[in-house]
């Protein structure tokens, strides 16, 4: 089934980087309705279907999909039922606002439950009477399920929300596939949130910054071998020298990862991660956050993934998870 209209689940951090995102990517699509967790946006001149939407990248939503039909409460079961039968793939239903108290006829989506090319149902509230929802179809993507990290909480131990924001893109990126013992560099790590949250995961750190590392890194649980090495210096004055001394106190002579959430520029962020990403010979990927501030911002952060995707051969998104406010974040993993 086409639709001439596309549905973005959203947060309420991200809504007008959204739009502003939209008015510089996309001219066919058109404004038209908005609620608290999503916008809507009316294609010109057509309608599309769902393998045509996989064309439209957002950076700054949790999930795109194709408005289906609208209907009340009482009417949900019967119209889910009937969606439903022009689908031969699995079909799950998804509520982006609290489920309704009723029995229905698919079951719903569990976090990461779906296989990749499931339908998914996403059912919107548009009031709190219920009188009208909304339900979009999309196909159910890994890389695309984003909603169950918001339950990902943050322990009372951790020195920062910065554990959220990796904590988030582990899940939402399956990065427990590579296994223990990967060694992070991390440009802006003090006081350690990200830090926390590898050593827990069986990890190894490499930190740098001119602040101060808390104190619970350096407990009992996380000391019995060499996993966290520290370079206490402005990341401008980091050199590959620096970087290999850390390296040797960690037993490697390199680091997989580099992940930046340095509280600069968004150009200067990912420079300064282009330049230290050079003094690994074994670089998996990349977790880079781009700070987006303001609407300008967004231009820019658009033009540096262009940039990365134009020059390194990686798989790379350009992404907002929930622990983000006004930034995103540049994922990329090498192919």
């Amino acid at each position: 089934m086409k639709s001439q209209f596309i549905v973005l689940s959203i947060s309420s951090e991200a809504q007008e980087l959204l739009k502003k995102e939209i008015s510089i990517r996309y001219t066919d699509l058109k404004f038209s309705f908005q609620t608290s967790s999503f916008l809507s946006y009316k294609i010109i001149p057509g309608a599309i279907d769902l393998p045509e939407l996989q064309a439209y990248e957002f950076t700054y939503c949790y999930s795109r999909a194709l408005f289906h039909s609208k209907c009340s409460k009482k009417q949900l079961a019967e119209k889910l039922r009937q969606i439903a039968k022009e689908f031969s793939s699995k079909v799950w239903c998804y509520f982006r606002t609290p489920q309704p108290d009723i029995e229905l006829p698919i079951p719903i989506l569990p976090p990461c439950a779906g296989n990749d090319g499931d339908i998914v149902l996403e059912i919107h509230s548009i009031n709190s009477s219920e009188k009208e929802m909304w339900v979009c179809t999309r196909e159910f993507s890994t890389l695309d399920n984003p909603y169950y990290l918001e339950d990902i909480i943050l322990p009372k131990n951790s020195p920062s929300r910065a554990y959220l924001k990796i904590a988030q893109a582990f899940q939402r990126f399956n990065l427990k596939q590579f296994g223990p013992d990967q060694i992070f560099l991390e440009l802006g790590a003090a006081p350690g949130g990200v830090a926390y949250y590898l050593l827990t995961h069986n990890q190894k750190i490499i930190g740098i910054d001119t602040g101060e590392m808390d104190t619970i890194l350096f407990k009992q649980e996380f000391s019995s071998n060499p996993v966290l090495a520290n370079i206490k210096l402005p990341v401008q004055s980091v050199r590959k020298n620096d970087v290999e001394k850390a390296q040797q106190r960690l037993g490697k002579n390199h680091f997989d990862w580099l992940v930046c959430d340095l509280n600069l520029p968004l150009q200067v962020s990912f420079n300064e991660s282009m330049r230290i990403s050079q003094y690994s010979d074994n670089l998996t990927g990349f977790l880079i956050t781009l700070k987006t501030p303001d609407l300008s911002s967004v231009m820019d952060a658009l033009r540096i993934y262009e940039k990365f995707k134009s020059v390194h051969k990686f798989k790379s998104r350009l992404v907002h998870i929930p622990a983000n406010k006004k930034e995103c974040l540049l994922f990329a993993l090498k192919t």
